[in-house]
């Protein structure tokens, strides 16, 4: 019998003696499997070998050329390249010669290689990631007189046209310090030009794209500057400006004050703007701060003068940082920059940083600057006639905040305070033209604090709020939902200072109404009698009131909260039988105040979510706290009349396909509110022709968490699970119904639904019903002879055909439920496996599975390792606990079929029994 470890001691003898003849005897061994990547594995790993001698062998013997690989795969018409094993040997004695013979062989090596990988592109071969990885990581540890421009090129095609992570992550390390050691300046600028390249993509929501991976681009261009040397920096930093502008020449508004309101250090971009823009920003921000001024003088000066916003925002945060030597070039400019709001955050800082610096002319010429603006866009806003003034004292203000602590110029101090002493409130972020986070702005504004509010008596408030109007005022904003969300927070806080005069509160808009039933909903609990009392009220009057418009109506959400709150078994709301009395008639008062939707209006999904679906759910709630509470007239009586009668009229004239989702979600309440009833009402509700209605129905019964066996039966038996069992749900009712069939299955009460799956199920059915038993083998309910092996068995002969055989691996999967290997399920797992065609490499539940089974089943389970291993190439999760298994497995006496598990191992790459067979074989 071949053992694969025999022909690996060959090797092993061979790769001592390094020679043209050790060489052919190696490659005579290529045809047993596995012998070849032993080879080279063995290369890499073993320091005691003659590198210097091999590698000149190999070379020689043409053993470094990709054209001679074995490891394309044909898939799907195209030809890969996985793995190329030679390179990790190539990468070895990059790393190990160092001297320039061999360098210098290593670079014509790898020239080659580069050539060869460009003539198998344009062949259409698709090459692993990680061989141009492999590749570059040889060209970092080459001498730097060995890089060319070439090698950047062969870069640019990497990334740009595969996987780039590993080389980007990789490219700040020994390469990056090589480049500088080449002291050319084409390749220093080449390789700077790649780093900043990027990708525009139109269609795209991130339009522009880095050729080198995001993450690692930004972690290069924060690292990375202080180790250029500064004969390079002005070269760079051209690089930089020219990306900036071609990406302006892509997009104009590219690098507008949304995405960037600030171009500091620290500063972050918005959500939606481009990493490769921030890296642009930030790199020539740096670089102009990093480089002397001198040597940047006339550049600051043209950029300021541009025409981009970017250009002059970059040369105003530059001459901020360099003032002393640059300020010329800002008080030489022919424009108002005060006058300009997409540079006015610069300024600001520009202003507050060097405020005691200005000559009183300069001083002078900024006041002058900020009274000469332009206001001319106000009066696109509504309400300029009678806000204008207001509006420009704020804007005038805004800019003298960074101006009105300067111990040298007290007159900006004197212009600050003539123009707040006209405003009521001050600027939060007067630093910012326009403050925002994110595409909103702060938050909804209020007029008035959760404090003023409540200062207010309740007559005011209620004037403020039917008198107010929205309004806004360079980004501070002030709306409705501002004002009712502080409205809710002060009555949600202080709610015993409104409670006794609620019915103020009806004459205000209805959208206001939904913040102050919030605010009491969430108090509820802490109510006192009088309290819920004086809330039912508010709300009954608020409900009569109410015009219903035929639209959606916000207070249905309010009444569902309000009475999920009082009848919550937790909570222990206590209520009288008059108080029931009310809430039905709010419940009589409210149907008629609803929008009822057909099925052609109102998606599905959003049915438990709509005015019916929380009317409805309400009434049952409420229906189950009444019965609980035997609040109703005649306690005998379990469901209250009146709202059982809202349901069967609803029912039967209304025909409200929510209406039948809510009945099908809450059957088992209903069961236990009126059995005769709902058992009365079981074919109308789920056996008429499949339409919305019994769809609905049938969504709302199966979304139930329980399977409630006695009303399983009943509809079985009406063949209302067979029928759901033959339609076409979305995939979450689908799932929903194989797993009640299965439950139903485990409790003894039916076979017949099963089976019906097994034998006519489709491939989704028999899947989730696989599913349903892989990881239950502890449960109690199942008993692994009576449920499992029978439904294997059949499962089994069920997926033969073509369509079904993917699921044969999910079902091996079931090894999970045994707790040992007898002779019957010992013969379902190797004629399961024997059934599948691929397995993931990378699954590890067959394995883990194999390691649970070994602790009692030892010869069983070397014998079903073996099977998978000589069908399938299976990662080893946890090799620890292989080796662990494979050497019980020896000591029990089990040598040819431990050999045989490591033998197939080795063959596969995986050397670590080496030794473990040595011992066992000696």
């Amino acid at each position: 019998m071949y053992n694969f470890y025999d022909i690996v001691f060959k090797v092993d003898n061979y790769l001592k003696i390094p020679s043209n003849e050790s060489l052919n005897q190696i490659i005579e061994l290529y045809n047993h499997k596995g012998i070849e990547k032993y080879f080279w594995n063995t290369l890499c790993i073993n320091e005691s070998l003659e590198h210097l001698n091999w590698f000149k062998i190999l070379n020689e013997n043409n053993m470094f050329n990709i054209d001679n690989s074995k490891e394309i795969e044909n898939i799907n018409e195209r030809k890969f390249i996985a793995y190329w094993k030679p390179l990790d040997y190539l990468e070895k004695i990059s790393l190990i010669l160092k001297d320039s013979n061999n360098q210098e062989k290593l670079q014509k090596l790898i020239n080659k290689l580069i050539d060869n990988y460009y003539k198998l592109s344009k062949k259409e071969y698709i090459l692993h990631g990680h061989i141009y990885w492999i590749t570059f990581k040889i060209l970092s540890n080459l001498e730097a007189k060995y890089l060319s421009s070439f090698h950047i090129n062969f870069l640019r095609f990497v990334l740009s046209n595969n996987d780039k992570t590993l080389i980007s992550g990789d490219l700040s390390g020994k390469f990056f310090d090589k480049i500088f050691e080449t002291n050319d300046r084409k390749i220093i600028k080449s390789f700077f030009d790649l780093i900043l390249s990027f990708e525009f993509e139109k269609s795209s929501s991130r339009e522009f794209k880095s050729l080198v991976e995001s993450y690692w681009l930004r972690e290069l261009a924060r690292d990375k500057l202080e180790l250029i040397p500064l004969k390079y920096k002005i070269d760079i930093l051209e690089i930089a400006l020219m990306k900036i502008e071609n990406i302006l020449e892509h997009d104009k508004y590219a690098f507008n004050i949304t995405w960037f309101p600030s171009i500091e250090k620290n500063s972050k971009k918005r959500y939606g703007a481009s990493d490769i823009l921030k890296v642009c920003i930030d790199f020539t921000r740096d670089l102009l701060e990093e480089i002397e001024p001198n040597n940047i003088h006339e550049k600051v000066n043209s950029l300021i003068e541009s025409k981009n916003v970017i250009f002059k925002r970059l040369a105003i945060h530059t001459i901020k940082h360099h003032y002393s030597d640059l300020k010329t070039i800002f008080w030489g400019i022919n424009y108002n920059p005060i006058d300009k709001s997409e540079l006015h955050h610069e300024i600001f800082k520009l202003f507050e940083n060097h405020k005691n610096e200005f000559t009183s002319e300069e001083a002078k010429k900024i006041i002058e600057w900020n009274e000469s603006q332009n206001f001319e866009y106000l009066k696109e806003f509504d309400n300029y006639d009678t806000d204008k003034e207001k509006w420009i004292n704020i804007d005038k203000r805004k800019i003298l905040y960074a101006l009105k602590d300067s111990t040298k110029h007290q007159i900006f101090k004197e212009e600050f305070e003539k123009y707040d002493s006209m405003l009521d409130s001050p600027d939060e972020h007067p630093e910012f033209y326009a403050y925002s986070e994110s595409f909103s702005w702060i938050g909804d504004k209020s007029p008035f604090t959760t404090k003023e509010i409540l200062e207010m008596n309740l007559e005011n408030l209620i004037k403020e709020i039917n008198e107010f109007k929205e309004s806004e005022k360079f980004g501070n904003k002030s709306n409705r939902r501002g004002f009712g969300k502080e409205i809710e927070q002060t009555i949600t806080d202080n709610y015993e200072n409104f409670i006794n005069s609620l019915t103020l509160f009806l004459n205000i808009p209805i959208d206001y109404q939904q913040y102050i039933l919030r605010a009491l909903n969430s108090n509820i609990k802490n109510f006192s009698n009088k309290e819920l009392n004086l809330y039912i009220d508010y709300f009954e009057k608020l409900i009569n009131e109410f015009k219903f418009n035929g639209e959606h109506n916000p207070l249905v959400y309010e009444f569902s909260e309000f009475i999920s709150k009082i009848s919550s078994s937790e909570s222990n709301i206590l209520i009288e039988k008059k108080e029931v009395k009310i809430i039905i008639n709010m419940f009589d008062n409210l149907k008629e105040k609803i929008k009822y939707y057909n099925f052609q209006e109102l998606n599905k999904s959003d049915i438990l979510n709509s005015n019916e679906g929380q009317f409805y759910t309400s009434i049952i709630i409420f229906s189950l706290k009444i019965a609980r509470d035997k609040l109703n007239h005649d306690e005998e009586l379990r469901w209250n009349f009146e709202l059982k009668e809202i349901i069967e009229n609803d029912l039967n004239n209304k025909k409200s396909f929510q209406l039948f989702e809510v009945i099908g979600k809450y059957l088992p309440n209903l069961f236990y509110l009126d059995e005769n009833w709902i058992k009365s009402k079981l074919s109308f509700l789920f056996m008429n022709d499949m339409d919305i209605y019994v769809e609905s129905a049938l969504i709302g019964y199966f979304s139930n968490h329980t399977v409630y066996l006695k009303i399983f039966e009943e509809l079985h038996n009406l063949g209302v699970i067979e029928k759901a069992l033959n339609y076409t749900f979305d995939e979450q009712t689908s799932k929903k119904v194989v797993e009640f069939i299965c439950f139903a299955f485990i409790s003894d009460r039916n076979h017949e639904l099963i089976n019906k799956i097994i034998d006519d199920g489709n491939y989704k059915q028999k899947q989730k019903l696989i599913q349903f038993f892989q990881n239950r083998g502890n449960e109690k309910d199942i008993n692994v002879e009576k449920h499992i092996v029978p439904l294997w068995h059949k499962l089994l002969a069920s997926l033969n055909k073509k369509e079904f055989k993917p699921l044969y691996i999910e079902l091996l999967q079931w090894m999970n439920t045994l707790k040992t290997i007898d002779k019957e399920t010992y013969d379902l797992i190797i004629n399961t496996i024997n059934e599948i065609e691929t397995i993931p490499m990378y699954s590890t539940d067959v394995i883990r599975n194999l390691y649970k089974l070994a602790e009692v089943n030892l010869k069983e389970t070397a014998k079903i390792l073996i099977l998978l291993l000589r069908k399938f190439d299976i990662y080893i999760y946890q090799n620890e606990k292989m080796i662990s298994i494979v050497e019980s497995v020896y000591k029990s006496g089990l040598n040819i079929k431990a050999n045989e598990i490591v033998n197939i191992l080795g063959e596969k790459g995986n050397y670590s029994f080496k030794e473990l067979y040595i011992e066992y074989n000696s």
